[in-house]
């Protein structure tokens, strides 16, 4: 238990903290056209990890945490050259060395200080509400469907279920990968990081609306896989993105407080409408409708972080980017 809790904290904040190493490195513009790159490694490095695992597990768990931390201390040597090379660019050019100690406010009165920060807030709130409660529903449906199949045993029962969620897992890992490899990086390009945080909320409720239609384990399949491989992909390429415009300290106080508490009271959320379900026994059709009305909300807050990060950046419409990248820049009138 100790080490599970250890890694449920420590998954959150060692990924926030790459990120905001990386938004802290790179200037806007080169963010936006390196951080997609970066989400392929990120992407290869799951499908690979599972890979790995599966190929030695012969080795055992304990030895393959071994592993793992050997790992993670080359992530710490490659760190470490990436901010020797960056102090020595910034000295070059004669710009100043971002490396001091931070201070001042905490991340929490960062985030509730400033407006942009707080709609970021809201929306990892919601997403991860949706999501969980998407996780809950889809495990009940295949619960539900290996009872309908007639796999009355528990032998029978468990291999259904783990075929299935393999199949799952697999399915949204590599449209995953492809989505990260063809088209993040030509979505942040042509339509913008505001189209970008607009797509996943939209696919998600055409999503749920469509299993709530259409109560069939493979429509809720493929609504799920869309809706992760989406947010293991473009959600997580444009939210890094979103970040290339906040202070130095908002990137490495106010991300870890919104990456890491934020996202874990969005998962308590959805636990404790699950328990509440529970209690007054909901229908799947019920907690469907419940995400459909949540990823309306999350549509909302995603439009609103949209505008507050073209206010910031004086970012064009989606349209108007859409042309300017077809086109070429707009001549002066």
């Amino acid at each position: 238990m100790p080490f599970f809790l250890w890694v449920g904290i420590f998954n959150l904040t060692a990924i926030a903290q790459f990120w905001s190493f990386a938004a802290d490195i790179y200037p806007d513009e080169q963010g936006k056209r390196l951080f997609p790159l970066i989400g392929i490694g990120s992407s290869v490095g799951a499908v690979a990890g599972a890979w790995i695992a599966d190929a030695l597990f012969w080795l055992g768990p304990f030895r393959l945490m071994l592993l793992s931390a050997a790992l993670l201390l080359a992530t710490l040597g490659l760190t470490f050259l990436t901010h020797r090379r960056e102090r020595e660019r910034a000295v070059q050019r004669g710009a100043p060395v971002a490396d001091a100690v931070l201070g001042g406010a905490s991340g929490f009165s960062l985030v509730l200080r400033d407006r942009y920060l707080l709609f970021f807030a809201a929306l990892l709130f919601v997403l991860n509400w949706v999501t969980k409660t998407g996780d809950y529903v889809f495990d009940r449906k295949i619960l539900q469907a290996a009872q309908d199949l007639g796999h009355s045993t528990h032998e029978q029962a468990t291999l259904f279920i783990g075929q299935y969620k393999a199949r799952y897992f697999q399915w949204t890992n590599v449209l995953g990968v492809v989505l990260q490899l063809f088209a993040v990086s030509r979505v942040v390009k042509y339509l913008g990081l505001r189209a970008a945080l607009l797509m996943i909320p939209l696919a998600s409720l055409g999503g749920y609306i469509s299993a709530l239609l259409f109560p069939a384990l493979t429509v809720l399949f493929v609504a799920r896989a869309t809706e992760s491989s989406l947010d293991y992909s473009l959600s997580n390429t444009a939210r890094q993105a979103l970040w290339l415009v906040t202070p130095r300290e908002a990137k490495y106080k106010a991300k870890q407080v919104i990456d890491t508490f934020v996202v874990r009271a969005g998962d308590a959320a959805s636990a404790g409408l699950v328990w509440f379900g529970a209690q007054q026994k909901f229908e799947l059709s019920t907690f469907l409708a419940v995400n459909v009305a949540l990823s309306a909300l999350w549509l909302v807050v995603a439009v609103l972080l949209g505008n507050a990060y073209a206010k910031r950046t004086g970012a064009p419409a989606p349209a108007a980017a859409v042309l300017e990248g077809a086109h070429g820049a707009p001549h002066a009138s």
